[in-house]
């Protein structure tokens, strides 16, 4: 296992921002988002505002021929056409490198769950069955260098052949994104993890984990196991 290069548990509860339970000291801001004790383990973090970001942090530039993002996310609006941001990589520009959207009505297949991933400065999309609102699911998007998966509470449901290498821009977002991008938000998000690794061994291990409940160091992990 490959500790993450961010991890959001939401454990604080409350405040204006957000720690990084990765250890690695990337702390995001809210904007118009907010804590809610109702999240997936504990607290999470939920946001019904239009198209406005959430939570925002600064991270290191992942590139080369792995990554993986991964998150519980819980609708609270699917309205057929619109565009629902969980988390995610997003260019200053408003466009995706990559992210999970319960939906997105404006790129590829619309009114189900969707992740977005650029390989080899393309945005390819990955798609899964339509969502519930009002229920978790653990959703995570993993990359080879070759095969672009999408897990679903743990099991692999779609793959997506593509070989090539990721180079990701540095701004993170959770519960919707920059305006400018015009992402909308209608989710609560929980344990947010963003990896510089293929994790798609990892899926089940880290789903069973909430962020905060131990550092996201895999000796620790396997010595909670």
């Amino acid at each position: 296992m490959v500790a993450p290069l961010v991890a959001y548990g939401f454990g604080a509860g409350s405040g204006s921002t957000v720690a990084d339970d990765s250890g690695n000291g990337h702390t995001a801001t809210i904007t118009s988002a907010s804590y809610t004790a109702s999240g997936h383990t504990g607290s999470g973090l939920t946001n019904t505002a239009s198209s406005s970001v959430g939570a925002q942090a600064t991270v290191p530039a992942v590139s080369g021929s792995t990554c993986s993002l991964m998150c519980w996310v819980k609708p609270l609006s699917l309205t057929a056409g619109g565009t629902n941001f969980a988390c995610g990589v997003v260019q200053s520009g408003g466009s995706t490198d990559i992210a999970i959207f319960t939906q997105r009505g404006s790129f590829g297949t619309a009114n189900v769950l969707q992740c977005d991933i650029r390989v080899g400065g393309g945005l390819l999309q990955i798609t899964g069955s339509a969502l519930t609102v009002g229920t978790w699911y653990h959703v995570a998007v993993t990359f080879d260098g070759t095969n672009i998966k999408l897990y679903v509470n743990g099991t692999l449901t779609n793959t997506v052949a593509n070989t090539g290498t990721v180079s990701m821009s540095t701004t993170f977002y959770v519960a919707g994104a920059n305006a400018s991008a015009a992402l909308g938000t209608n989710v609560t998000v929980d344990d947010v993890r963003y990896f510089n690794s293929d994790e798609s061994a990892n899926v089940t291990t880290w789903m069973n984990t909430p962020a905060d409940a131990v550092s996201d160091d895999p000796s620790s992990m396997l010595a909670f196991f």
